[in-house]
């Protein structure tokens, strides 16, 4: 079942400016994960720039945006770098507890690039669908684990991983993943 379908749309460009930011202001929306895959990339700005589109897509398919919400922005984090073909998604925090109120347990999606441009979709799935699979459908298998919210908080969340898996959007916008 689908519980929510999220859509962002991001210019390269925009992320090129934000790179000349300090880091330690960089690191305020994005994970230490994101931030060493945006270092090793060969294009920086267009990962930091998916990074950035996975977090409001999150958002957007929640059914919130991050001023109206308790998510923070480091609570939604992209894993796998803008090349690979099923982007591993992971959300903990009141991001993880948001899906999981709703009936939540899969987080999948697809990016894809084009002309200077990222687009993302996410989708949030729970119930029954993906118990079993289907060649419509090749969803990947979500993986849970349990992170501390605070230092010495002695509370847990849940941070629930996902892997992509609409591979048949993997390559949409004409088919191309690059510019």
């Amino acid at each position: 079942m689908i519980i929510g379908i999220g859509v962002d749309l991001a210019e390269v460009a925009r992320f090129q400016r934000m790179l000349r930011r300090p880091r330690h202001v960089l690191a305020q929306a994005f994970s230490p994960v994101e931030l060493e895959l945006c270092r090793t990339a060969e294009e920086p700005a267009a990962q930091l720039a998916a990074a950035f589109v996975v977090k409001e897509a999150v958002f957007k398919a929640l059914g919130c945006g991050w001023l109206d919400s308790d998510i923070f922005w480091l609570d939604v984090e992209l894993l796998t770098p803008l090349s690979s073909i099923q982007p591993g998604i992971r959300l903990r925090g009141a991001a993880a507890e948001m899906l999981q109120v709703r009936g939540g347990t899969r987080v999948v999606g697809a990016l894809c690039r084009r002309d200077g441009l990222i687009l993302g979709q996410i989708m949030l799935l729970g119930g029954g669908l993906g118990r079993r699979r289907s060649s419509h459908w090749p969803l990947a298998g979500t993986r849970t684990a349990t992170k501390d919210v605070g230092p010495g908080s002695g509370s847990q969340t849940p941070a629930l991983e996902g892997g992509g898996g609409l591979s048949g959007l993997s390559g949409c916008m004409g088919g191309r993943r690059d510019e």
